[in-house]
């Protein structure tokens, strides 16, 4: 009988050399990863907020219950003027402007949040026009041996002149510039931006006023829907309303403009149900507090008064809520302070300017097939309607060059709920339907209204921004229905605005002062951020030479709740 072969022995493993191998591998694989493709970066400020965030706190408004982002890099950087820091003592709920405070850290208040920290991809196309891009700081890459690396949304490439026009993007590469001369010439600086700026605004107005229809002048930037949606503020959500504003019968926000509504509240509705074969309106009037045309002083009781109130009565009443046009207000900048004994402001308040480029969200339930429902947005003279009816949606422009824009089918063909989402943004009307863009082409695009003759100001209207009473302020959104609808958890929001970088004081009929232009240096870019009335960007420091650019943002991997990627 032939023994059994005795089995081979098994491989010993080499613990210590397999832990080396892996360690190895994993540097390596880090190395080209940070080499050739990706890169973690930390964001330490609020100049892109609140698509992303610097050093902040949360605050949950004391009445409404919204959750309000706060800038709180004061409490790590240093003033370079005292070399301290400042403690954020409280916030301005972004939604109904309330002043709450936080808790001091002896109280166990919280301590700042760290920036959002992000990858960044290493390649950057023509296509990464509106897309966020990471890039060492030209006037100074390296600070004390450390790498002071910027991130800002790119809005302009080389060759290009760029104007910020009332809080939109115009683009041309129509326009020749004598490029100045030397060999030592910093093609970055502002000073080799700022050329030719008198004869670009000659050009720019003339093509405004021929409605841009030179396809070798300039155009509008509009954005995508993915980048609008990251770049929208919150204007109102109406989930969330004010506890003392109720108490006080303060008139909503939302409200009935005609019969045929029922509310589920009459002084705080947020569910609007609707029957009848007339088209009756909701409307949206935006109420805000207001003192000496400014915010709540800090340590101001709220109160309302429903006379119609001048100035002078406001110095002397305090705080008043009355409807006024929407605007570039970001609670995230109005964190409050503390000096050691009281709250105070933010030294450095945002420049108001009007917005007029608004989104509109709700959620509706259709009784019945035949119901009609419209969605309508103003901006200026005109107001911009979604008309909802017999399985599709066409676009309307009303008021001065008003027609119908387009038309296109939509899945609202039978009774059930949807959700509907109107935005005019750029010159351009959109259309969602459950989360679904309608896609319009060209069709639903629209040039800027010509800039109003001088008798045709409203009077109130004194840094002429184009606003109306009749829209702007007493109808700037508003929804109809026809049949049996139900609209609940109605959102409005406003487009990012873009400031130029010179802010004048005081009142001025200059239309100059909603104006900037700039010229982009061949092998450079113009980077702006989204925070524009706190961001240093290039609007002030310049343009970013090509070797500067590090690559474009493309996901925020910490905190956990931030985890997403980046439009």
């Amino acid at each position: 009988m032939t023994a059994p072969a005795t089995p081979p022995k098994p491989h010993q493993r080499n613990s210590a050399r397999e832990l080396v191998e892996t360690i190895v591998f994993v540097v390596v694989l880090v190395l080209m990863l940070k080499l050739f493709v990706v890169e973690a970066f930390v964001i330490p400020t609020g100049s892109m907020a609140e698509t992303l965030y610097g050093y902040h706190k949360f605050g949950i408004c004391e009445q409404c219950g919204y959750k309000t982002a706060v800038n709180a890099s004061c409490e790590i950087e240093p003033e370079e003027s005292s070399g301290k820091t400042t403690f954020v003592a409280g916030y301005y709920c972004a939604n109904c402007y309330y002043q709450g405070k936080f808790l001091l850290p002896s109280e166990g208040g919280q301590a700042p949040t760290s920036g959002d920290r992000v990858l960044v991809h290493k390649a950057m196309s023509t296509d990464d026009r509106g897309h966020v891009v990471v890039f060492k700081f030209p006037k100074e890459p390296q600070r004390k041996q450390t790498a002071q690396n910027y991130i800002k949304r790119l809005m302009g490439f080389g060759g290009e002149t760029i104007v910020i026009y009332r809080g939109d993007i115009y683009i041309t590469r129509g326009i020749t510039h004598t490029p100045p001369t030397g060999s030592q010439v910093d093609f970055w600086k502002p000073e080799n931006m700022h050329v030719d700026e008198e004869a670009t605004r000659a050009k720019f107005f003339t093509d405004l006023n021929n409605g841009f229809s030179d396809p070798q002048g300039f155009q509008i930037f509009r954005k995508s829907d993915e980048i609008l949606l990251e770049m929208r503020r919150v204007v109102c959500d109406n989930d969330f309303q004010a506890k003392d504003l109720i108490d006080m019968k303060a008139p909503p926000r939302w409200a009935a403009e005609s019969a045929g509504w029922n509310v589920d509240s009459a002084n705080s509705p947020k569910v609007f149900t609707h029957s009848g074969d007339q088209l009756d309106w909701l409307r949206y009037r935006h109420y805000i507090p207001v003192k000496d045309q400014g915010l709540l002083p800090a340590e101001q009781p709220r109160t309302f008064d429903t006379k119609d109130l001048s100035d002078s009565d406001v110095r002397k009443s305090g705080v008043v809520f009355r409807p006024t046009v929407i605007t570039n207000f970001l609670g995230y900048n109005h964190g409050l302070i503390s000096d050691g004994i009281k709250l105070v402001e933010q030294r450095n308040p945002d420049p108001v300017y009007w917005v007029g480029d608004l989104l509109l969200e709700c959620e509706a339930v259709v009784g019945d097939p035949s119901a009609e429902m419209v969605l309508e947005l103003s901006k200026g003279v005109n107001r911009f309607q979604a008309v909802f009816a017999q399985g599709k949606v066409s676009l309307v422009r009303t008021g001065t060059g008003g027609k119908e824009l387009a038309s296109r089918p939509t899945p609202i063909t039978k009774a059930g709920k949807y959700k509907l989402r109107f935005a005019n943004a750029d010159c351009r009307l959109r259309v969602w339907v459950d989360g679904q863009a309608i896609d319009f082409g060209t069709e639903s695009e629209y040039a800027p209204a010509l800039i109003p003759k001088d008798k045709e100001y409203n009077a109130l209207d004194t840094r002429r921004e184009g606003w109306t009473q009749e829209n702007d302020v007493d109808a700037p959104a508003r929804l109809a229905a026809k049949g049996n609808v139900k609209f609940e958890h109605l959102v409005l929001w406003r487009d990012a605005y873009h400031t130029p970088e010179t802010q004048t004081s005081g009142v001025s009929s200059s239309i100059a002062e909603h104006t900037q232009s700039f010229f982009v240096q061949p092998g450079h870019y113009l980077c702006l951020g989204d925070n524009s009335t706190q961001s240093s960007d290039g609007r002030s420091w310049g343009a970013v030479p090509e070797r500067l650019m590090l690559g474009r943002a493309v996901f925020v991997f910490f905190p956990i709740p931030r985890i997403g990627f980046i439009r």
